[in-house]
């Protein structure tokens, strides 16, 4: 079984803003079910001292809220 089978490359530009596509990369294996919405990615990383905001929610809220799933993704990351 392939993780994505319709895998395609994206390269964000520098005047990209970083922040949702690193939450959709985050949200891969919730919306996927790999893991439960309480559960805490083991493999998530980020380069040196990058922080997101959305870490700061789901460490308050103890895990991402469901609403997020249904969240519209960041242009060029859906199959067309």
């Amino acid at each position: 079984m392939a993780w994505q089978e319709n895998f395609y490359e994206h390269r964000l530009r520098v005047e990209d803003e970083l922040e949702p596509y690193a939450r959709y990369i985050f949200l891969n294996p919730y919306r996927a079910r790999r893991i439960s919405l309480h559960e805490c990615w083991p493999c998530w990383w980020r380069w040196g001292t990058i922080r997101f905001g959305f870490e700061e929610t789901v460490a308050e809220v103890g895990g991402v809220p469901p609403e997020w799933l249904a969240d519209e993704d960041p242009p060029g990351t859906r199959d067309f």
